[in-house]
């Protein structure tokens, strides 16, 4: 009797193993679907967030892929972040993991059900399941161009080919890339302007509607408009919408932040333009003040080039920014806390004070969209300066 049930016991086990190794067969009702997120109040999940999911009654399967995973605790996570080498994975979780934990996060979740043939809902299934093996669920990830949305796009116009069609006369408006950041970032007036201080010109030009698709919201859209080729013919792909968590969306919760970015910016430009105004009583005041304000524009400039030309951040590049916030600010704010300038000094500020000047006069002029709070903080280097290159 113990032989025998030693037997069974190891047949069992032998089976077990040789069934999870084989691909599961879904049935002719199984259905994949989209799963699109709405935003939250931090700055990472600002912009939504998009997964898939595929359903199958008889087989059991109920599985959400999840492509917007990202370890914080990996020994190069802020290093390899800072140079835009940001290592992205795709997990699949259960279904109900899944939007349980945005509505503990108070984001609704809306559902597209595709309507696929059979054939190409298993060969999309096959995908994801390969996809989410240890081995393959990393990608390089880019927030523009290769993130949690743009992915399922990729991925069905893979698998799927010339058998979908993704139309965009529902794009009836011209967007850029910041344009749509600055749609998504009303709530965190910080964040926004510090990604336009960063990210340069590139991000200006007219958005292509694959490009758009970069939000969630927008490649729910793409799908709402996509056609797909069956055994029938062509016929649109979404079957059905569900909303599984039906939640406000944060843009009906939040209210326009008080302290923003330029209100910070204008009372800096009052206390530079007193000081100003008050020099002569306050000498020691003002050079400290000088110091510290050049001294920030220097930083400022100095970060924006590195992330130029020492990262992967292509976004960055080009950017006009550099042409109020000089590098070399860094070194010459130091300068100005002595009482006795050299004539290079002093020329160097005139030259500031001017360029300045400029630069704000043909503020809109430039091939980028400059951040509007940073005009009081461009107008006080400009006075200063000037006070520095010609009055002393």
């Amino acid at each position: 009797m113990r032989k025998l049930l030693v037997l069974s016991l190891t047949l069992l086990s032998i089976h077990s193993l040789f069934a999870q190794g084989q691909p599961i067969v879904l049935s002719n009702q199984a259905k994949i679907s989209l799963l699109t997120v709405d935003q939250w109040d931090v700055m990472w999940a600002a912009f939504g967030h998009s997964g898939v999911r595929v359903f199958d009654p008889l087989t059991g399967v109920d599985k959400a892929y999840d492509y917007g995973v990202f370890d914080f605790s990996s020994p190069t996570f802020y290093q390899d972040f800072s140079k835009g080498l940001m290592n992205y994975m795709v997990v699949a979780r259960n279904y109900r993991s899944f939007t349980r934990r945005y509505e503990q996060q108070g984001r609704w979740v809306h559902e597209q059900v595709f309507d696929l043939d059979s054939a190409d809902t298993q060969a999309l299934f096959d995908y994801f399941e390969n996809n989410a093996k240890p081995e393959n669920a990393s990608y390089l990830y880019h927030y523009f161009y290769n993130n949690c949305a743009t992915r399922v796009l990729d991925i069905f116009e893979e698998v799927l080919g010339d058998r979908i069609k993704f139309k965009s006369d529902h794009l009836t408006e011209e967007h850029t890339l910041r344009s749509l950041v600055h749609d998504y970032t009303y709530m965190a007036p910080f964040g926004k302007f510090g990604i336009d201080l960063v990210l340069g010109s590139n991000i200006d030009k007219p958005a292509t509607p694959k490009e758009i698709a970069f939000l969630p919201d927008y490649t729910k859209l793409a799908f709402d408009n996509a056609e797909y080729q069956s055994a029938t013919g062509w016929k649109p792909i979404v079957l059905a919408e569900t909303i599984p968590v039906d939640l406000p969306s944060l843009r009906e919760k939040t209210k326009n932040p008080v302290i923003t970015p330029a209100l910070i910016l204008w009372l800096l430009f009052i206390v530079g333009l007193f000081l100003t105004l008050r020099h002569q009583k306050m000498p020691v005041v003002g050079r400290v003040f000088d110091t510290l304000i050049f001294f920030i524009f220097g930083a400022g400039g100095t970060l924006m080039l590195f992330m130029w030309f020492g990262t992967d951040h292509v976004d960055a590049r080009n950017n006009f920014n550099l042409l109020w916030a000089w590098p070399t600010h860094l070194v010459l704010a130091f300068f100005l806390i002595s009482t006795k300038w050299t004539a290079k000094v002093q020329r160097y500020f005139r030259v500031v004070a001017i360029f300045l000047v400029l630069v704000v006069l043909l503020w809109w002029a430039w091939p980028q969209d400059l951040p509007n709070a940073a005009i009081p903080l461009v107008l006080l280097g400009a006075i200063r300066a000037a006070r520095a290159g010609f009055v002393n």
